[in-house]
């Protein structure tokens, strides 16, 4: 967050499993200047409650998705573009503040599968289905099915696929 705020002329690519993901201006930057991808707008408890934005991609589209850019550095952990001209950081803060917080009520893996999953199950009005507490395949197989794939993007199926597999491995 912090080398997002003072950056004006860089997109900076993270890498997080199989995808890359981009904060703040340079999600902005990815956003205007590379593809439309839809950004995320969340609150982060361990930033002290902070707004952050982000976009990200697989991996493995990196180099497609970049292809226009001049490349700076590359780790393991992130790639670093340079950018043709600076970042407007008063246009970046507009769209920022446009865009829709991503809440718990919004999370895919919780309210979403939790108000399906009430009209097909017994649960209590309060019990939230979270994906990373599955203790049995049974709520494991709920969550697949409760899964709402029509209003999900791209990114959240996968994401959420990685995170099965991922899940599955204790089934094994």
């Amino acid at each position: 967050m912090e080398a997002e705020l003072v950056n004006s002329a860089q997109i900076v690519l993270y890498r997080e499993g199989i995808f890359v993901k981009a904060f703040e201006c340079s999600a902005y930057a990815v956003v205007t200047l590379v593809r439309d991808f839809k950004p995320s707008k969340k609150r982060y408890k361990v930033l002290g409650g902070a707004e952050m934005v982000s976009v990200g991609f697989p991996y493995n589209d990196e180099e497609r998705h970049m292809s226009g850019m001049t490349l700076v550095e590359r780790s393991e952990s992130r790639s670093i573009y340079q950018l043709p001209e600076e970042i407007d950081l008063e246009a970046f803060h507009t769209w920022k503040e446009s865009l829709p917080l991503y809440t718990t009520s919004q999370n895919r893996y919780g309210a979403k599968v939790a108000s399906v999953a009430k009209a097909a199950a017994p649960y209590d009005s309060s019990e939230q289905i979270h994906l990373e507490s599955k203790k049995t395949e049974g709520e494991l197989i709920r969550a697949i099915r409760c899964f709402d794939l029509a209003n999900s993007t791209p990114m959240e199926c996968m994401q959420f696929v990685s995170e099965l597999k991922e899940l599955s491995k204790k089934y094994q």
